[in-house]
């Protein structure tokens, strides 16, 4: 990410969205949405599709169990619903939303309002800085670079 050819805050904005956007449940549309926010936003795309990467099958079940018990508390429910023999893995075949809802994406949206803005503007402030410490550091290195070449050099070189 730190050689994406864009402003420190393009690259940033768009490694900020796209690990927020990965709280959400709504697991095969992290990347639609990320690449959506951040043309909004001017972030870069790619830099956006890249933070999605951050829900993969090793982290999934820590942000769904997080955003699962976060959005419980936030919306008063100290204990999960009680269990009522839900198949979930029949629910998800047969798509019905309407029963997911309250047990299981009700409280994971919640949840992940709040996680999503905090790891955003963390990941956001880290990003900012380190792509533009690097950008700065590889100009001043391309610079003296160009000082060390012979006089003329200079002109015939390509600037790639």
């Amino acid at each position: 990410m730190l050689r994406l050819a864009a402003s420190p805050y393009s690259v940033a904005m768009g490694v900020a969205i796209g690990v927020a956007i990965s709280w959400t449940p709504l697991l095969g549309l992290h990347v639609i949405i990320a690449i959506a926010l951040a043309y909004l936003s001017a972030a870069s795309v790619v830099a956006a599709v890249l933070g999605t990467t951050i829900g993969n099958p090793i982290t999934f079940p820590f942000i769904w169990a997080t955003s699962w018990e976060l959005g419980h508390i936030l919306l008063g429910r100290e204990k999960a619903l009680p269990a009522t023999g839900i198949d979930l893995a029949e629910m998800l075949k047969k798509l019905e939303i309407s029963q997911l809802w309250k047990p299981v994406l009700e409280p994971m949206l919640i949840g992940a309002i709040p996680l999503a803005l905090i790891t955003g503007v963390v990941v956001y402030t880290i990003t900012f800085y380190a792509v533009r410490e690097f950008q700065t550091r590889r100009r001043m290195r391309l610079s003296e670079r160009l000082r060390a070449l012979p006089d003329g050099a200079a002109e015939s070189t390509p600037t790639t």
